[in-house]
């Protein structure tokens, strides 16, 4: 996602481990606690490292999606097929692969990330990356915003 801030670890721990063909791997954040704007969050309901549903408005979650993915060509043939359902968003793909067990999750532990919608969430993203980057504790960002 474009209009998401995030640690570089993420990445790298999202390619440490071989994905699967047709696999697809989603970076989810298992504290839904800290996000600020809840309602508007892509909630993911995780088992044993599986991806079992996503969606904005599912109400038995456990983890946040992140916004980033590591995918296969699988994610084309479940898009397509959730097209041929009459849904069309990522989430409609990223289910079609839940169902067929075919979508993974991958904590991203206590690495930053946030989603970025308003002014409002870039500052407080400027905010909060600033403070990471001056305490060490962030890494592969560079922090230029205008």
């Amino acid at each position: 996602m474009a209009d998401h801030l995030f640690d570089a670890r993420i990445l790298k721990n999202l390619l440490a481990t071989r994905l699967l063909s047709g696999y697809c791997r989603l970076a989810v954040d298992f504290h839904p606690e800290k996000i600020s704007d809840l309602a508007d969050a892509t909630k993911v309901a995780v088992k044993d490292g599986q991806v079992t549903d996503i969606g904005k408005g599912i109400q038995n979650y456990n983890a946040i999606d992140t916004g980033i993915f590591l995918c296969s060509q699988g994610i084309f043939c479940a898009l397509e097929t959730a097209i041929s359902k009459g849904k069309e968003s990522l989430s409609d793909g990223i289910r079609e692969l839940a169902h067929l067990q075919r979508m993974d999750a991958m904590d991203i532990g206590d690495l930053f990330w946030q989603d970025i919608d308003d002014e409002a969430s870039r500052l407080e993203g400027e905010k909060r990356l600033s403070e990471l980057l001056q305490s060490g504790k962030v890494e592969g960002v560079s922090l230029n915003f205008r």
